[in-house]
């Protein structure tokens, strides 16, 4: 999920999907899942049957769902992996629920890491910046779909709140345009 998330900042694509416009009897024909939106890992794994009898047609992913369900989890989901030295039961300890930040900085190590941007699950961070320990701003990638969507308090309004500098402000900019404006994602239909 990370690395797919810094493969669209850095402007890669990312392969076609293919999509279904599933109308008639095909919507009780088959088994359609819902998109997995917090992984628990061992525990929540597959996503969940979703009951289109009564649905209005729809599209179901023929492939592309790794990405599609990826992009779901970083943007408004959460993941949770087994905790180093924990037992295997569940518990919030054992699997800590983290959700997706970027890191406001460019990694400028790129002869030794392809990684251009630094996306990370972090734990026990709800906060939409947060600062590690050596004083490195991050941005919870979800935030951007608020800011982008809410007319009142926008991504700039953000921005001068929180006295970014140059370079954290252009990874902000950069993220919404990313998420909303450039078409990374091309996807075919069938009937």
């Amino acid at each position: 999920i990370e690395n797919l998330f810094d493969s669209l900042m850095q402007g890669y694509p990312i392969s076609s999907m293919l999509f279904w416009k599933v109308s008639g009897e095909a919507k009780t024909s088959w088994k359609f899942y819902k998109f997995l939106d917090s992984y628990v890992e061992k525990y929540k794994i597959h996503n969940d049957v979703v009951d289109t009898a009564s649905s209005n047609d729809f599209f179901a992913v023929l492939d592309g769902q790794q990405r599609l369900t990826s992009l779901n989890i970083g943007l408004y989901g959460t993941y949770a992996s087994h905790a180093y030295k924990k037992s295997w039961e569940y518990s919030s300890t054992s699997f800590p629920t983290k959700k997706l930040y970027l890191k406001l900085k460019k990694n400028n190590d790129l002869e030794e890491n392809v990684k251009k941007y630094v996306f990370e699950f972090k734990r026990d961070w709800d906060k939409d910046i947060e600062c590690d320990i050596q004083n490195e701003k991050w941005f919870r990638v979800g935030k951007i779909v608020d800011l982008h969507v809410n007319s009142e308090y926008s991504l700039d309004d953000f921005i001068d709140d929180n006295s970014f500098q140059k370079e954290e402000k252009s990874i902000l900019r950069l993220l919404e345009k990313v998420i909303f404006t450039n078409f990374s994602i091309n996807y075919y239909e069938e009937d």
